[in-house]
């Protein structure tokens, strides 16, 4: 990588915030798996901090809200992360987490 290329700033919209840290709290204290929980927040932690360098690396989705934005899909485990990117500024908004099952389209 180019060291002087400009690393985009990952930001999370209170949704995204507030999605987490509920399902790390059914996984950990529902399910009683802590353990799960801890790799689960490792691995978010460390595909969103790639955002940094490659925000382009996961697809579109066809989804574009009134300001007609662009949003694309990250999968990770069961786990639909939900974001999109400004350009001009060089920011990554992180605007959710769903479960893969969720019908998300509908949800955001």
């Amino acid at each position: 990588m180019d060291t002087n290329e400009e690393l985009y700033k990952i930001i999370f919209t209170n949704d995204a915030i507030n999605e987490m840290e509920n399902v790390f709290n059914y996984i950990s204290e529902k399910l009683y798996a802590p353990k799960a929980t801890k790799n689960l927040m490792l691995e978010i932690d460390e595909n969103i901090n790639n955002l940094k360098y490659m925000p382009r690396k996961y697809r579109t989705i066809k989804k574009y809200d009134e300001l007609d934005l662009e949003y694309r899909r990250m999968i990770i485990k069961k786990y639909c992360i939900i974001y999109t990117i400004n350009e001009n500024e060089k920011k990554v908004y992180i605007t959710h987490l769903y479960h893969s099952k969720q019908d998300y389209f509908n949800l955001f």
